[in-house]
């Protein structure tokens, strides 16, 4: 399987706590094969001579410069890094620190050089994609896996079973030969409430792996396994949020990306509900104080934590400042490292208030303009 990075909230909350400015926000397509694949390294090394000549304008000395870029440039001659790729690539530059992020977006190609981070472009990620997980259980293999509407990939957990021998028995292939009891392979329907007490033994201990694992994580747990197995492990699970949908059949030669599109096809409305209903909100509130498609009345709301709900344009951009001592904003002709991009800066307002934020193409923000609010107060 394709290793790809999956962007956790946690990150995006440390992209949004920032560093030092200036810093640096860079985003280009590269695909998994074809010519984006090839172009990409191409478009990384351009990009990253564009913000060269961007950063004296912000007072740092050429030293200084070549410091920062030097991670990035490091990339470039990383043969194996740009042999694993998916759809995009975002990378962010600090004088102290580098991430980058292999992501399932195709971006549009551009270079940021602002006082914050410019996080728009990643925010489908979180709005209506959800964070959901895949349990595929078989007597032979345990995986637990974490996804989203774009990926789906296993991930470890400490103590987990990998598969029911060694959950009862330890290493060996076999239970302890005593009496006629039913062996590790028998079948449910078969062997009656003997085999089904193993089931649940085995159950209980992943069901506390994953337990310690999660803490109180509310995510949906999808299970994958064969028909029988999905009651009893409903029976043996205490505390964790299994779907109440599952996906039938033996998951152990199933492919990652075949679990992911029936897993999401169970979550996703699910996910939907609540884009859906601030879509409603939205939409009864028009023309009351409650809602608003005004850029001047949603940036500042955005910066005291009054907006709810936020819907935004991807692929719009207003640039300007917002003075938080007058409650004023004041455009720019064009983008610079002393103004940013408005729409970037109500969506991430948002966000470090606890509002949720879908970012959308144009077409789909209520009342089709550049950005949408339901307002708290």
């Amino acid at each position: 399987m394709m290793e790809i990075d999956l962007l956790r909230r946690s990150d995006l909350h440390t992209l949004l706590s920032g560093s030092t400015p200036p810093l640096v926000s860079i985003y280009l397509p590269t695909g998994r094969t074809g010519n984006d694949r090839q172009q990409a390294p191409i478009r990384l090394k351009n990009l990253l001579s564009r913000v060269e000549k961007e950063l004296p304008a912000t007072g740092l000395k050429e030293g200084e410069i070549r410091a920062m870029l030097r991670p990035a440039r490091e990339l470039l001659d990383n043969l194996d890094f740009w042999q694993h790729q998916a759809e995009g690539l975002a990378v962010f530059l600090s004088s102290s620190e580098m991430w980058h992020y292999r992501l399932p977006l195709r971006f549009e190609e551009r270079a940021v050089v602002n006082e914050r981070y410019h996080l728009k472009p990643l925010l489908p990620l979180f709005a209506g994609s959800g964070r959901f997980y895949v349990l595929a259980l078989s007597e032979n293999r345990v995986q637990f896996l974490k996804g989203n509407r774009f990926q789906l990939h296993p991930i470890p957990v400490p103590g987990l079973p990998p598969n029911m021998a060694e959950a009862l028995w330890g290493t060996g292939p076999h239970p302890p030969q005593a009496g006629n009891g039913p062996g590790p392979h028998a079948h449910i329907g078969q062997t009656g409430e003997a085999h089904k007490r193993e089931y649940l033994e085995f159950f209980h201990k992943v069901d506390h792996a994953l337990r310690e694992f999660l803490h109180g994580d509310p995510s949906p747990i999808v299970l994958a396994c064969v028909d029988y197995l999905m009651p009893i492990y409903r029976e043996a699970s205490h505390g964790l949020n299994v779907f109440e949908e599952g996906i039938s059949g033996n998951p152990e030669h199933t492919p990652f990306e075949t679990l992911h599109e029936r897993a999401w096809a169970l979550v996703e409305p699910t996910f939907r509900r609540s884009e859906r209903e601030a879509r409603e909100r939205i939409a009864a509130q028009s023309g009351s104080n409650a809602a608003s498609n005004e850029l001047d009345e949603i940036v500042p709301a955005a910066h005291y934590g009054r907006v709810q709900a936020l819907f935004v344009s991807l692929s719009d951009e207003v640039w300007g400042r917002f003075c938080p001592q007058s409650s004023r904003i004041e455009l720019t002709p064009t983008p610079n490292h002393e103004s940013e991009d408005l729409l970037n800066a109500a969506a991430l307002a948002t966000l470090a208030n606890g509002g949720d934020v879908y970012a959308v193409p144009p077409s789909d923000v209520p009342g089709a303009g550049r950005m949408a609010a339901l307002f708290r107060y």
